[in-house]
């Protein structure tokens, strides 16, 4: 092989590690072990900050970089899961439920000031 051949040859060997890495959008949803989906799961690919969350049906679109792409879901009431999606486009994961604590009420208590002239009567509930 005469020069030009073999540096041709080594830059096309080469060529593969300067590509930028490839991106694709992974769908799926979000369901309990009931079948339901679990609306508002965080869907995170695991390593970056590349998030998103599921709909009120359960579904999440999420676009990735890699090749072997770990999920990691949660929501409230639910345990984490981790998902190994690979190379997949669609992934349904399901989320068990939570064996420790369950939320039934939130409280909001607000505090804060305000002129009498802003309240002008009691409030009514």
């Amino acid at each position: 092989m005469n020069g030009k051949t073999l540096t041709l040859f080594f830059m096309l060997l080469c060529c593969p590690f300067f590509l930028p890495a490839q991106t694709r959008q992974i769908t799926g949803t979000v369901k309990n072990s009931g079948g339901e989906p679990v609306a508002n799961a965080t869907v995170i690919q695991k390593g970056t900050n590349n998030t998103t969350m599921a709909g009120e049906d359960g579904r999440f679109s999420l676009t990735v970089t890699g090749a072997n792409i770990i999920l990691s879901v949660s929501a409230v009431n639910y345990q984490d899961v981790e998902v190994n999606a690979g190379t997949q486009t669609v992934v349904d994961i399901i989320l068990p439920e939570s064996t420790t604590t369950k939320m039934d009420e939130v409280f909001v208590v607000a505090y804060g000031t305000a002129k009498k002239v802003v309240i002008p009567g009691p409030p009514r509930w």
